[in-house]
């Protein structure tokens, strides 16, 4: 019978597992797994508190190994070349890694379904509750960091890991109610634009209005009251932008006199313009005196099939 065989004879015979020798050893589970495993040996120190534990000497621990090679393992530190051999990791270890790298990943694959999920409801703010669903893996590194804890394992990693990213999911998952109501699917604004205008609009694929109503986007020069963007499949504006490069009331680019009658100065390439003003009832010309008045104005994107639609209300100073 080896050291190793007769350290864990004693300890079984005691009751105790290897956590429990280790915690009266004051070393670590690890270490007492070495031991049994006669891949290093106890220290003098170590011996003496074995002896005291199992209540037997230190020559019935040592008995039935080779003269020669007894001095150089009681004389030598666990930090020896053979401790220096990393022992394989058992369940635990492997558990506590890979929940680690799964908290990593986690917030990266979250990151990347919001991403997908908006591109195709155009909802950014509404897609951010997939952070919540993924936020179970992070909370499972914690529970299992103190799992490790309490087994002598390294656990730091997985708890700091784990709340640093949960605290992330959280924040971002929040942002869909924080957020809640801010954008939405409705095409009311498109129809009371096609009412103004008398303008028909395409069929959309896609749209995210956004109204300002509650919480108002104010310039110095005026109030944002709406504003749609709006996507369309090329099957269906075909017929449309056949009709726009007739249509004089659509502008391949916005006068000089008519770009400060608006108040978001958003910068759109190769488009169709046109701007409408609500109370004159005139397309694309400035009022015709000072005062308060609610302008549409509409930009169409013929090489992505987009559309932007605003609609607000301007103080014009002549």
């Amino acid at each position: 019978m080896t050291v190793g065989q007769k350290i864990r004879h004693y300890r079984k015979q005691l009751g105790l597992s290897q956590e429990e020798l280790a915690q009266k050893m004051q070393v670590s589970r690890q270490t007492v797994s070495l031991w049994e495993n006669d891949q290093t040996m106890p220290t003098i120190d170590n011996l003496v508190r074995l002896k005291e534990i199992f209540g037997v000497s230190i020559d019935e621990i040592l008995t039935q190994q080779p003269e020669q090679e007894r001095p150089s393992f009681i004389l030598a530190e666990e930090e020896g070349p053979k401790q220096q051999e990393k022992p394989p990791r058992d369940r635990w270890q492997k558990w506590g890694i890979g929940l680690f790298v799964a908290a990593l990943v986690s917030i990266v694959v979250a990151a990347l379904a919001a991403s997908w999920l908006s591109e195709r409801t155009m909802l950014p703010t509404n897609s951010m509750w997939i952070f919540f669903a993924f936020l179970p893996i992070p909370l499972a590194s914690v529970v299992l960091g103190f799992v490790l804890k309490r087994r002598g394992y390294g656990w730091r990693k997985n708890v700091i890991a784990g709340f640093i990213i949960a605290g992330l999911m959280v924040a971002y998952g929040s942002f869909t109610f924080i957020f809640a109501g801010m954008y939405d699917n409705s095409d009311a604004h498109i129809r009371a634009v096609e009412a103004y205008t008398g303008i028909d609009i395409p069929r959309h694929s896609g749209i995210r209005t956004q109204n300002w109503s509650e919480n108002t986007q104010i310039s110095a020069q005026g109030v944002m009251h709406f504003s749609s963007e709006v996507r369309f499949r090329q099957a269906d504006v075909e017929a449309f932008e056949t009709s726009l490069a007739s249509d004089s009331r659509w502008q391949t680019e916005m006068k000089s006199q008519l770009r400060g009658l608006r108040i978001m100065p958003l910068q759109y390439g190769g488009c169709y313009v046109l701007m409408y003003n609500i109370d004159e009832e005139t397309f694309n010309a400035v009022p015709s005196a000072e005062g308060d008045y609610r302008f549409v104005c509409i930009f169409y994107n013929a090489m992505n099939n987009t559309m932007y639609l605003e609609e607000y209300t301007l103080h014009y100073v002549p």
